[in-house]
């Protein structure tokens, strides 16, 4: 009976030693797995058992790369295994392109975000943990929702049911705490909508509903949202279209909703024109995508005409970001209102 438990704990220990100590760039020799078994398990075990044990864990799926070393000559030759290491899901700079989109959110809560970075450490060997040790987390200046992963997996069944949520709306008081919202006469406002996607947009997480009795898209904040619940049937079903490739309802073009909507703000759309000196092309492109034409203006080659389709306020923002270098050509009221403002900014600073 021990010798059955033995077995069954060597094959683990050797499973828990790979994970730990090998990767591609860290690679064990039988000798060192005998190490470490001894060393963090107190085990002792021979070359054989662990090339046996190895082979049964490939056997079950696991992706363990090694190689074999020819030794001796003749008939005395021998095949030796070496240069054991686990190939994981995840490469090192895959995690850390995840830990550093972790780090600069302005949405998880910060408790939420140490958690999550050391499960993301976790997926790769010891090595990587110390070649992360001089990234310190921002310090905790979010002002926090602790309700966001509950939220968000509220939203994700209410879409997938095609349910409508109801929720309480918050907004930041002066002391930086999150109110719920009320009614005229003093009440908690509860809101009901029809969700329809949650996209990840500068920083924040958003969630693409239609409020009841309404028929625009609204984008609202995830980590404002409090008390959610599901309750009726989808609303507003004249915006699903079902695909059966995928047997899911799409309810947007998400590409071309987030390209619309840089700012992720409300409102009709138009054709916006405008344009700017060459220099800022690829600033144009990581704002809009594909949902801006370009052609050199054939008055000035060192300037740019563009065409985008997005609402007036999202490119209000936008042209008074880069107002040094921007200027809107049409709509007309677009560029009446990018006036106005200029002489209120002016008038403010004089």
């Amino acid at each position: 009976m021990e010798s059955i438990q033995h077995k069954k704990m060597l094959v683990l220990n050797i499973l828990k030693i790979l994970y730990k100590y090998s990767d591609a760039n860290h690679k064990l020799s039988q000798k060192d797995i005998i190490y470490y078994l001894k060393k963090d398990y107190g085990m002792i075990a021979e070359r054989k058992a662990i090339k046996r044990n190895i082979d049964n864990l490939i056997e079950e799926g696991y992706d363990i790369n090694y190689k074999e070393i020819k030794r001796g000559i003749g008939d005395k030759e021998n095949i030796i295994c070496s240069d054991f290491y686990i190939v994981r899901e995840f490469d090192d700079s895959e995690l850390r392109l995840l830990i550093d989109s972790l780090l600069f959110s302005k949405y998880i809560p910060y408790n939420q975000c140490k958690d999550l970075i050391k499960k993301l450490e976790g997926l790769s060997s010891k090595y990587f943990k110390s070649r992360t040790n001089y990234i310190r987390l921002l310090k905790n200046n979010k002002k926090e929702n602790k309700d966001l992963f509950y939220n968000i997996d509220i939203i994700d069944e209410a879409i997938s049911k095609n349910k409508m949520i109801s929720f309480n709306y918050c907004s930041y008081n002066i002391d930086g705490s999150l109110v719920e919202r009320k009614n005229d006469n003093g009440e908690i406002k509860l809101y009901k909508a029809s969700p329809y996607n949650m996209i990840a947009s500068n920083g924040r997480y958003y969630l693409v509903c239609i409020f009841e009795n309404h028929e625009n898209f609204a984008n609202i904040r995830v980590d404002r949202i409090k008390n959610i619940s599901i309750v009726d049937d989808f609303d507003n079903g004249e915006y699903i279209d079902y695909n059966d490739n995928l047997n899911i309802y799409s309810k947007i073009d998400l590409n071309k909703y987030i390209d619309e909507h840089p700012y992720m703000i409300n409102g009709e759309n138009y054709l916006i024109e405008f344009k700017f000196p060459k220099y800022l092309i690829n600033d144009v492109y990581d704002w809009f995508g594909d949902n801006v034409t370009m052609v050199e203006d054939k008055d000035n080659n060192n300037e740019v005409l563009a065409k985008t389709i997005t609402n007036l306020s999202n490119m209000k923002i936008w042209a008074m970001q880069y107002g040094d270098h921007v200027t809107v050509l049409s709509p007309s009221a677009l560029v009446e209102e990018l006036k106005t403002s200029i002489k209120n900014m002016q008038k403010k600073y004089n």
